[in-house]
């Protein structure tokens, strides 16, 4: 079974600058989720109609934060955090899901999570789960890290070779 994730606002820009969010959706193990806090942080009509598709088809899935637990961790994470960040770690917490997002080496964001056990998965990771599953070879995954890092977007690694 797909374990469900918490999608956040950066994950979808970078895969959808790069035209490759059927990537997100390869990723069989993973259900990606987008609250509704983070759907509304998607500012770019371009980015927002190429990720729209793939929610049009089924293959990603909007969701509210809806329990009295989840909007009162929202509140408190939305204190120091955006509302995309704050939804997901919410959601997250509650649903013991895992979080799909590039912003944990953020101090604020990592004393936010601190202790809590989250599974999180970032953009390099996903582009690596897509190399070993042989939906993408490490040259277009090097492509794609070139086109995210002339995005202002930088990735530790010299190449996903590296990391096989």
């Amino acid at each position: 079974m797909a374990k469900d994730t918490a999608c956040d606002t950066c994950i979808l820009i970078n895969f959808a600058l790069v035209d490759r969010v059927d990537l997100l959706t390869a990723v069989t193990e993973l259900k990606l989720c987008i609250p509704l806090d983070v759907w509304a942080e998607m500012e770019r009509p371009d980015l927002k109609s190429v990720v729209e598709a793939y929610i049009n088809s089924g293959h990603l899935h909007l969701v509210q934060l809806d329990s009295p637990e989840e909007l009162a961790l929202f509140a408190t994470y939305n204190q120091v955090l955006g509302k995309g960040e704050s939804a997901c770690l919410a959601i997250a917490e509650t649903r013991g899901w895992a979080i799909a997002t590039d912003e944990s080496k953020d101090r604020k964001w990592r004393r936010s999570i601190a202790g809590k056990n989250l599974q999180i998965f970032n953009t390099q990771a996903l582009i690596l789960r897509s190399i070993r599953a042989g939906r993408i070879d490490v040259k277009e995954a090097d492509a794609i890290k070139a086109v995210l890092e002339a995005n202002r977007f930088r990735l530790p690694i010299n190449s996903f070779a590296d990391l096989l």
